[in-house]
């Protein structure tokens, strides 16, 4: 449904109101495309039943150029100019006028002699379709009329250029690099670590001035529907083509910057006298969540996300959400479904082989801003399934990814074992992060009693001892988990 208008021209003339196409109400009740001289502007505009949209934006100078203009009553107006998204204004009245209600589609003039307006301009390569061409049709067809090839290269160059944005120029980049990374068997490795290079630029170039809630939660919309676009399966083949070094570096600067970019919006947004959530969905490759608290709104219960049954939950105490109470406070949350998939297991870990363990939990991460300080007065919760079920040798911990280096590694640090079982793990962090559960299979040995059995992994000089009807381990180096049997089977990580 809807309708798309294609023209090429360029316009040196001082005639007003020259009317390039009007009429066509089998497409809509009426659209009209008038390109006035360059101090006025040009105009497009749709009617459907009493409503009428109109868009208006700069006229092209004495030099060829190509624009498309969508429509449909859901997203009303959109213009392209070059291959380029416009954040042009679209008005929306009450009225007829303008909005060509003939049947007869005409080009050059309008329907209406009696204005005797005719087009004096150059325009060519006029193409109209009877429903809303998709961004990528849009710059497809772009190329094909050009000869030539929009990519993220092409985007990246532009925002190389800019030393600040507005949020509406922002808007328009965001729309640009998804028009170009619609992924498929196309995009390709370097156009990934682009794309993720141009939303690190556009992280630093947000202007510092407030904005409005509607366009914080679309800009915040917008950057979610690009990381999922990047994120996608589709794109194996640009993530197969990556060495590890590099698919690890990409994926640790799109987990900074997807903090980066919507802590920006959350702290700027408009003041608010409630708790706001700008942005929370399911793209199939993550669940995310931007949560903007004011201050002096206090968080009365615990912080947890998602909210639904998924495979990995964070909980975050009140007590730590409103810890810079004075402060408008943004908590940005996400759930990766395939992070674990292309993130290698290189680790910080003591004898901790990467080749030999996995990473069997999905990543999730939450971020607070202002930062409470650290270690926390109570710490986290972040409950995992494991994605295979852990077999009893299985060595297990609870890592974050450690972004304070270029190349995130995973950590132990600050984060120990709650509970653990075959199926499930549950973390104690006194931190916030991205968190995991990392795993490796070793052998074991196993000593027996009336009392029950325990093994300790055969990788360390291991003491063992019994204190209150439980045995427990401990090694030279006590950062690690242990798997010890009595009735019941349980584990404990000892720092």
């Amino acid at each position: 449904t809807g309708i798309s208008v294609s023209v090429w021209w360029k316009n040196s003339e001082t005639v007003s109101r020259q009317c390039i196409t009007s009429g066509g109400k089998g497409l809509s009740d009426g659209l009209s495309l008038y390109t006035i001289s360059p101090a006025f502007g040009t105009e497009f505009y749709v009617r459907s039943g009493n409503t009428l949209w109109k868009a208006e934006f700069d006229s092209p100078g004495d030099i060829w150029t190509h624009f498309v203009f969508t429509w449909t009553e859901a997203d009303t107006i959109e213009v392209w100019q070059d291959g380029v998204k416009l954040a042009s204004p679209v008005t929306t009245s009450t009225g007829t006028n303008y909005g060509d209600v003939h049947n007869n589609l005409v080009v050059g003039t309008n329907n209406d002699q009696s204005y005797g307006e005719y087009c004096t301009g150059s325009f060519d390569e006029l193409a109209i379709w009877g429903r809303k061409l998709t961004d990528p049709e849009v710059l497809y067809y772009y190329q094909a009329s050009t000869g030539t090839s929009i990519g993220v290269d092409t985007v990246l160059a532009e925002v190389d250029t800019l030393t600040n944005v507005t949020y509406e120029d922002t808007a328009e980049l965001l729309r640009s690099l998804l028009a170009v990374t619609v992924p498929g068997p196309y995009v390709g490795d370097t156009d990934i670590t682009e794309a993720v290079s141009v939303l690190q630029k556009l992280s630093t170039l947000l202007p510092g001035e407030s904005v409005e809630t509607n366009t914080s939660s679309d800009l915040s919309d917008l950057f979610f529907e690009e990381a999922g676009q990047l994120m996608s399966e589709l794109n194996q083949y640009g993530w197969g083509n990556m060495t590890q070094h590099v698919a690890d570096s990409t994926l640790s600067g799109l987990s900074r910057v997807t903090d980066l970019f919507n802590i920006h919006l959350g702290s700027h947004v408009t003041s608010l006298g409630a708790t706001t959530v700008l942005t929370t969905g399911d793209n199939n490759i993550s669940n995310y969540s931007v949560t903007v608290l004011p201050s002096a709104v206090l968080q009365h219960t615990d912080y947890v996300f998602p909210d639904d049954d998924a495979d990995a939950t964070i909980e975050v105490p009140a007590s730590i959400v409103n810890s810079n109470i004075h402060d408008a406070r943004t908590i940005v949350a996400v759930l990766y479904h395939n992070f674990h998939q292309r993130y290698s297991r290189n680790n910080s870990l003591d004898d901790v082989d990467p080749s030999g363990a996995t990473l069997n939990s999905l990543v999730v991460s939450v971020t607070l801003s202002p930062s409470p300080t650290l270690p926390l007065q109570e710490n986290v919760t972040v409950s995992f399934t494991h994605i295979e079920e852990a077999e009893d040798s299985t060595r297990r911990w609870c890592v974050h990814l450690d972004l304070t280096v270029d190349v995130g590694l995973w950590s132990d640090e600050g984060c120990v074992i709650h509970s653990t079982n075959s199926t499930h793990t549950v973390c104690s962090c006194n931190h916030m992060t991205n968190y995991a559960i990392l795993m490796q299979v070793v052998d074991v040995e196993v000593w027996c009693n009336d009392s029950g059995c325990r093994t300790c992994a055969k990788w360390a000089l291991v003491t063992c001892n019994r204190s209150h009807g439980n045995w427990f381990c401990i090694t030279g180096k006590v950062t690690k988990t242990f798997i010890w049997w009595q009735r019941t089977r349980y584990f404990m990580h000892i720092h």
